[in-house]
């Protein structure tokens, strides 16, 4: 938990550009995945959290925000 917390202080910018699959855009109107990191939802949702730390690790792969965004939705828009 703690571990998405800190990813989401050091990539704001990518996972702003991220649409986050547990659908708190239309239930919490989030903007996207990082605003689940602005208070404690994602402490207590598993898709917050696995979807940030595929990107933090994809980042660090040294992949960009549409290769990453892509795999995200592929994986999760199912």
């Amino acid at each position: 938990t703690s571990k998405a917390y800190q990813i989401a202080k050091e990539i704001p910018e990518i996972l702003d550009s991220i649409y986050c699959y547990c659908r708190c855009k239309e239930n919490y109107g989030h903007k996207s995945l990082l605003t689940c990191f602005v208070d404690d939802h994602s402490a207590h949702c598993g898709v917050c959290q696995d979807e940030a730390i595929i990107a933090y690790d994809m980042f660090k792969q040294g992949k960009d925000i549409l290769s990453i965004r892509r795999f995200i939705d592929k994986q999760y828009s199912r």
